[in-house]
């Protein structure tokens, strides 16, 4: 942890004092940087992390954070994709995660591009 005192040592828990300054502590779990203020609560890691693969459908979720890497599993994927419906063969235009809910109705690809 970086110095938790560092801002104004003789009142650590900010009693009746609002600081402006950015938050020096560490997230518990990944060991980022904290990015907000020091008056307010860690919360999840909101560190950028880059790019990151969705582990069902392989498209890339642009500029996640640190929570959202950690949560990958969790995460809808809002790809645009075109499937053809089983009973009627229209094309349907949907997102990847619909796909997933719905896969009775559409044929299936190996792919999801």
């Amino acid at each position: 942890m970086i110095g938790v005192y560092k801002c104004h040592p003789d009142n650590p828990k900010h009693i009746g004092a609002t600081c402006q300054k950015p938050c020096a502590k560490l997230h518990p779990i990944c060991h980022h940087p904290c990015q907000k203020l020091c008056k307010e609560n860690c919360g999840k890691c909101d560190f950028l992390v880059g790019d990151i693969i969705l582990p069902g459908c392989k498209h890339v979720w642009h500029n996640a954070n640190c929570q959202q890497d950690r949560m990958k599993n969790t995460l809808k994927c809002m790809t645009i994709v075109k499937r053809q419906h089983l009973h009627c063969e229209h094309t349907i235009v949907m997102n990847v995660s619909k796909l997933f809910l719905n896969t009775n109705y559409f044929y299936h690809y190996n792919n999801f591009v």
